[in-house]
């Protein structure tokens, strides 16, 4: 039988670590960090202040900090990093985004120019403030093309969720408004026993802490990142949002067609017809089940006159796991090789 994996590579749980309206010491501190724990970060930016002083209501960072520029987001690119629309003004026009005309502000008009500004598609859109905006963002955001769509909620996510209504839990316990407890470890056991993923949520990345219960120091950074690789191991993917959520449609709108085994050999069509065109990650891994038999086992994908064999991994006796790029209409052939 063949199967779609619950994760890509056949991952156990995902990890992904998102930044709000970011200020410049993000990319100055946290870059490295990422980089030497291999889990590329995501930035989320407020698209009409990129490269000004921030002008968020009720922000500690105001006037006193820059918010990442153009450049900056596009040397964090480069190291593996998305960037998402976190909105034009940070819900600052009168009436809020539950004014029409605001919300496609706010939505449409941020995500098109943020793109125009970086040169690549922008997928996500991140609430501004708090998830009372979502009900008025959601329409939008799908006719801006945005395929997913984050508030702050403080749950794990999982493969059979709301692309618009995907959570964000805090990296610390929040005890109240200017406390908090940080924990290196949270959420990361129960996303390993559940097969979750944890979308980290927090701001700035310095030493001296201005909103404590919004930024993680530099060693902070460390030790979270550290707690993740170490207890997830060879289990846990690290990726940015958009591709999970890219791997999440790809696996929900591909369908294994006409199967069939003889002794050597089996085959069977991937249907893949709607697939949006947004979509930039198309891998998708699978599982089969072989004869005990085939001790050496190859698999071909043919599209369009066109043969790729793909690498795969012996799980068992009688599984093996593959990831290949998918299209409509793919034939499969999976056969021994002596």
């Amino acid at each position: 039988m063949v199967e779609i994996t619950r994760w890509k590579f056949g991952k156990r749980w995902v990890y992904s670590t998102t930044y709000d309206e970011v200020v410049t010491s993000t990319v100055e501190n946290g870059l490295s960090i990422h980089e030497q724990f291999g889990a590329p970060g995501h930035i989320t930016v407020v698209v009409g202040q990129m490269g000004e002083p921030r002008d968020v209501q009720g922000s500690g960072y105001d006037a006193t900090y820059r918010h990442i520029s153009v450049a900056e987001c596009k040397l964090a690119q480069r190291y593996g990093w998305t960037v998402s629309n976190h909105s034009m003004t940070h819900n600052r026009l009168p009436g809020s985004m539950a004014v029409p005309e605001n919300a496609r502000i706010e939505v449409v008009d941020a995500t098109r120019l943020l793109e125009e500004r970086l040169g690549t598609p922008v997928t996500t859109f991140i609430a501004p403030g708090s998830d009372h905006c979502l009900p008025y963002a959601w329409p939008l955001a799908e006719e801006a093309g945005c395929l997913s769509m984050f508030g702050v909620r403080d749950r794990l996510n999982y493969p059979d969720m709301d692309l618009m209504q995907l959570c964000r839990p805090v990296v610390y316990h929040k005890l109240d408004d200017y406390n908090r407890c940080y924990d290196p470890y949270r959420l990361v056991y129960r996303a390993r026993e559940t097969g979750g993923w944890i979308v980290d949520y927090t701001h700035a990345v310095q030493d001296e802490l201005v909103i404590p219960n919004r930024e993680l120091t530099p060693t902070e950074l460390g030790n979270r990142l550290e707690a993740i690789t170490r207890v997830g191991g060879d289990e846990v993917w690290l990726a940015v949002p958009e591709e999970v959520v890219d791997y999440l449609i790809m696996a929900r709108e591909t369908k294994v067609a006409d199967e069939q085994r003889t002794p050597t050999a089996i085959t069977y069509r991937l249907e893949a017809p709607a697939i949006p065109e947004r979509v930039q990650w198309h891998t998708v891994t699978f599982t089969c089940t072989v004869p005990q038999a085939w001790s050496d086992v190859g698999v071909v994908v043919t599209c369009a006159g066109e043969i790729e064999p793909v690498t795969l991994e012996r799980l068992d006796d009688t599984t093996i796991r593959y990831s290949h790029l998918v299209s409509d209409g793919q034939q499969v052939t999976i056969k021994p090789k002596n």
